[in-house]
């Protein structure tokens, strides 16, 4: 549901380990740490980005990474020269045919266009012997990608049959070597319903690794917010522990861009969570590419890595490493699925608060009827930062659901000094999905997002947008829904109010309804998103509604 208006933004990242050549064997202990991997593009033309990544890290890259396409053949002098380092190959495949001119490719592949050039691969494959895993259809939830779900008639069933195409013509050859790894990016681009990476899972007997990437862009200037390993990874691994849980993760594509003292509070992070509640994540490759921004790791990155070094030889990582094709690990702690006994907080509309006694149009329209009940938000607090934060207040009538929201920003730069261009970049982000039906999961197309502007300079109506949940398009028809501005409370502080009539969101209001609901803010300067705080589920909210708290209708 994530659309590309322009106070919005995104990225995701993360990171994982691996093994430093010494004496001593692996103990239980280490059995539980990750094997780690590096992504280079000197690899595999040059080895030397590996003695260079360790003497950084202090880690011993298992995982060797590296692309190649259709119109390459299977890489049998490259995965020599790794597996004689005594690591193992990891190939991206990209299903991007040497005519490729645009358009589907995973179409093509099902109806077996391709197979004599899959044979060759596979062929060429089984006379290396060795094992190597090989990444197909990596980030097919990327709209980027000719093979992804986007660009295949938005029908993710055709990533898995694709990949069982592939799979099963592999078998035939008995190319039982390679070890297929299927996963997508953290963040699916579009976030829209039928772009969901769960439904493009091939099953159990066809996948020996599942994966995740993403990449944690720092403070560099980009439209992405910084984001912990705990914030990028949690939810996406909870969601892979529950889709395959008899199968390892890998974690194929991390890194951080951030530098200095913000650096090594992310790597500690990183390390804590491996160790912790991540601790079932099999293994992980940086991304040590200079693409967009610096992702290679740097000098000193070792002293907060250390944790993550084991004792054992490269031989006997390796080995433990591939003799366990499933990982039996517990899983991470289920989330709460139900609201917490009293709710978080239970504010009604009070005078001061009613719509008529703010100076707005919205209070001369004789549509309204102020007469409402309390709306009431359960869920987990809302994590408030010192210099940014928000008050919110709900109400409802048969109408119509009723905001009011006042929005503190104490982050005001150089740039900023004026009180009427403190909004400038910001927005108000609200997920609304229908009533609760027991044991029924919310589906994402039937959720909307509104999205609201306070405005940019010197504006003071402020843009409204309504996205559908189902394909994470415009809607035009905005059914009613308006909201206002008010500016001056102080130099740091303004407000949003506006109402949004059911019909909009397809809801029949009823007292005791529980509804889905998520809201967010989020603090811009210069059209660019520096921060973001949201109400109850983490930086995958807008896509997971099982992160969600709870809006509940209270009877008149």
């Amino acid at each position: 549901m994530r659309h590309s208006l322009r106070w919005f933004g995104w990225l995701g990242l993360i990171q994982a380990t691996c093994l430093l050549c010494g004496p001593a064997p692996a103990s239980k202990a280490e059995d539980k740490l990750p094997a780690w991997g590096l992504d280079d593009p000197r690899v595999p033309g040059s080895l030397e980005p590996i003695r260079e990544f360790q003497s950084f890290t202090g880690l011993s890259p298992l995982l060797v990474a590296w692309r190649v396409d259709f119109s390459q053949a299977f890489p049998m002098d490259a995965c020599s020269r790794v597996w004689n380092e005594k690591r193992v190959p990891l190939i991206f495949w990209d299903a991007v045919p040497p005519d490729h001119k645009g358009g589907a490719v995973l179409d093509r592949i099902i109806r077996g266009e391709f197979d004599a050039y899959l044979t060759r691969w596979a062929d060429d494959a089984l006379r290396f012997r060795q094992p190597v895993l090989v990444h197909f259809l990596r980030q097919f939830n990327h709209s980027t990608q000719p093979w992804s779900i986007a660009a295949n008639e938005k029908n993710a069933s055709l990533v898995s049959q694709a990949f069982e195409h592939v799979v099963t013509l592999f078998r035939e050859r008995r190319a039982s070597n390679v070890r297929w790894v299927w996963g997508p990016n953290i963040f699916p681009l579009p976030a829209a319903g039928w772009n969901d990476w769960t439904k493009a899972y091939p099953g159990d007997s066809f996948v020996d690794y599942v994966a995740l990437d993403g990449l944690d862009f720092g403070n560099s200037g980009t439209v992405a917010l910084p984001m912990t390993f705990e914030q990028l990874f949690a939810s996406p691994i909870r969601a892979m522990r529950q889709l395959a849980p008899r199968k390892p993760i890998l974690l194929t594509s991390i890194s951080t861009a951030r530098a200095g003292e913000a650096r090594h509070a992310w790597l500690k992070d990183m390390v804590s969570q491996l160790l912790g509640q991540s601790s079932s994540v099999r293994g992980g490759v940086w991304y040590n590419h200079a693409i967009q921004v610096n992702w290679k790791a740097r000098e000193h990155d070792a002293q907060n890595l250390q944790p993550l070094v084991p004792r054992a030889s490269s031989s006997a990582a390796r080995d433990a490493f591939l003799d366990r094709p499933t990982w039996s690990s517990r899983l991470l702690p289920p989330k709460r699925e139900s609201a917490p006994p009293t709710p978080t907080w239970k504010i009604p509309f009070v005078a001061e608060t009613q719509l008529s006694k703010i100076p707005s149009a919205l209070a001369d329209a004789p549509r309204l009827d102020l007469d409402i009940s309390p709306a009431t938000m359960v869920g987990r607090d809302f994590e408030m930062e010192g210099q940014f934060g928000a008050r919110f207040r709900f109400g409802w009538n048969q109408f119509g659901l009723l905001i009011w929201s006042e929005i503190t920003d104490h982050t005001l730069g150089d740039a900023r000094k004026e009180p009427e261009r403190i909004w400038d970049g910001d927005g108000l982000e609200l997920d609304i999905g229908p009533p609760r039906v027991p044991d029924v999961d919310t589906d994402m197309s039937d959720c909307h997002r509104i999205l609201v502007s306070p405005g940019g300079e010197r504006q003071i109506k402020p843009p409204v947008a309504l996205i559908r949940g189902g394909d994470g398009a415009l809607n035009p028809q905005l059914g009613g829904i308006s909201f206002e501005s008010q500016f001056g409370i102080s130099a740091q502080s303004y407000r949003l109010f506006g109402i949004i009539p059911w019909r909009a969101l397809g809801i029949e209001p009823k007292a005791d309804a529980d509804i889905p609901f998520d809201i967010c803010i989020t603090d811009g300067f210069n059209q660019h998103r520096v921060r973001q705080v949201t109400w109850s589920g983490g930086p995958h909210y807008y896509h997971d509604p099982s992160e969600w708290g709870h809006l509940r209708l209270q009877a008149p």
